[in-house]
């Protein structure tokens, strides 16, 4: 009997070993560092930092990264920032702009990868009014990029430091940094459509004066892509610069052509404050608005692809 004794507290110290073993083994298992999902996304903000403020017409950069659980960037298009007074602000990694509504923001940078996965970060944001009192406001373009055949939809507002809304177009332009030839300005107006713009980056501006002679602006960065359709546009008349009275006609002329040859199915011309304007390599423009126009060509191939090129007219009385 005693030695059946031993044997069976043998045989019990035995498996109890063993399934503390395996115990110990399943906790090992279950303690180890969870392999990172590859498609998981990590959202940060750099810039602005949370709860930053500044002056309305103070030019904000923004800045922010997103990285997929494989180590792969996220950039371009597939980064939105948002604001939830103002909606799209911009996109990419990076870009700067003034002219947000006054008051406390809630910034989101959203990101989604190609495949779909997606992440997002916010800051809060107070945006303080101007020392002066004006306040211009930039609405649109959102996004940073466009293409230089678009007529890009550009829209803003401004208060008056008595707190008037200024309503009048002359009031209003709107600039560019990076345009030289023909000239800086794109046109006069809360909403213009220029299009024939250089590629490249861009700085913005809007600047609007107040009936009692102040002023205020607000600027955005807006990129416009390199075009290599090899369609060449040129624009004979009219002349960069040229000054008309308003109510007398307007000749259009210019020049179509494409690399390795072939032909046009529409040539359109539009201007930044009235829009389309005629159509063909010529045209005669009976009248258009008082202020400065950005006239723009653009000639359509039979293969679809476009060029563009634009020309500065100012409308006097």
């Amino acid at each position: 009997m005693g030695i059946f004794l031993k044997f069976i507290l043998v045989t019990i110290s035995v498996l109890v070993f063993v399934l503390t073993a395996c115990q110990n083994k399943d906790n090992t298992i279950v303690d180890q560092d969870t392999p990172p999902n590859p498609a998981a996304v990590s959202v940060s903000i750099s810039s602005p930092v949370n709860n930053q403020s500044s002056a309305q017409n103070a030019v904000i950069s923004f800045n922010g990264t997103a990285v997929l659980g494989s180590g792969d960037q996220i950039s371009g298009e597939h980064l939105v920032w948002t604001s939830n007074k103002d909606g799209v602000i911009g996109t990419g990694t990076a870009f700067s702009r003034s002219g947000l509504s006054l008051g406390d923001h809630t910034i989101i940078l959203t990101a989604t990868a190609p495949s779909g996965e997606s992440g997002r970060a916010e800051i809060q944001f107070i945006n303080q009014p101007n020392a002066s009192g004006m306040v211009v406001l930039i609405e649109s373009p959102a996004g940073t990029r466009s293409k230089q055949t678009d007529l890009i939809n550009f829209k803003g507002s401004a208060i008056a430091p008595n707190g008037n809304p200024i309503t009048g177009p002359l009031a209003f332009e709107w600039r560019s940094d990076l345009e030289t030839d023909p000239g800086s300005i794109l046109g006069d107006g809360l909403e213009i459509e220029p299009g024939g713009l250089t590629p490249g980056l861009h700085t913005i501006t809007l600047n609007a004066t107040a009936p009692d002679g102040s002023g205020g602006s607000a600027s955005i960065d807006l990129f416009v892509e390199f075009d290599n359709s090899g369609i060449q546009v040129d624009i004979l008349a009219p002349f960069n610069g040229v000054q008309i009275v308003q109510g007398n006609d307007l000749a259009c002329n210019g020049s179509a052509s494409q690399t390795g040859g072939g032909s046009f199915q529409q040539i359109i011309w539009t201007s930044s404050m009235d829009g389309e304007i005629g159509s063909s390599e010529t045209c005669i423009v009976p009248f258009l608005s008082l202020g400065t126009h950005r006239i723009t060509m653009t000639a359509t191939a039979s293969d679809g692809k476009k060029g563009a090129v634009s020309t500065i007219v100012e409308v006097i009385e």
